[in-house]
């Protein structure tokens, strides 16, 4: 993937702690300023890898990026999953819960879509959720919704705390009705194209 370039000089920025230096003209950009200056190289790229990240960026889930990259590209099924899970590894100001590729409200809580709070809640969304009309009605509403929350409010600590109570409960009353806090793969690994949108 190219290196990101200055915004005023065209010169590749480089990062230290928490800004980014323009090695040319020395000018600093901060975190929350990176997306655009990503987005400039990204978009005068054709690469897989500059495809892949812009779509990450526009908050499209991983499933979705790979069939799109894909569908751009050409590329086969496990080629085009090897960018993005590339892509996602090393861009280091990637939002989280795109990062993650899992439950949105979830994973932005709890930082990881693999941890044992996530890992419990996953397994009941398969086993529960999915097995009754009602339970998927819920899904298709939650895939619609959650993820304009989670890109609207998701950085916030007042939305984290909100929800934080909120799950942790929902959580430990799953543990109390069985479901394993262990590592879990999903069930349903084309729940993107069932029900419209790739995360939960």
């Amino acid at each position: 993937m190219e290196n990101l370039k200055c915004k005023s000089c065209d010169g590749n920025l480089t990062k230290d702690g928490v800004v980014y230096i323009c090695e040319k003209c020395g000018e600093t950009f901060k975190e929350s300023e990176i997306k655009d200056v990503q987005e400039k190289t990204i978009n005068n790229s054709k690469k897989p890898e500059d495809i892949a990240l812009s779509l990450l960026f526009e908050g499209k889930g991983a499933i979705e990026v790979i069939k799109e990259l894909r569908d751009r590209t050409g590329l086969g099924l496990a080629e085009a999953k090897s960018i993005v899970d590339t892509v996602m590894s090393n861009s280091p100001n990637m939002p989280k819960s795109t990062q993650q590729g899992g439950c949105y409200i979830a994973t932005c809580v709890y930082g990881s879509y693999d941890c044992p709070e996530v890992w419990t809640l996953r397994r009941y969304r398969d086993y529960k959720l999915d097995s009754t009309f009602f339970g998927k009605c819920f899904i298709k509403i939650y895939y619609a919704i959650s993820p304009k929350l989670v890109k609207w409010f998701g950085t916030t600590k007042c939305f984290k705390r909100f929800w934080k109570s909120k799950l942790d409960k929902i959580v430990n009353n799953l543990r109390e009705q069985g479901y394993s806090d262990t590592k879990y793969i999903d069930k349903n690994i084309n729940r993107g194209d069932k029900y419209g949108n790739t995360k939960m």
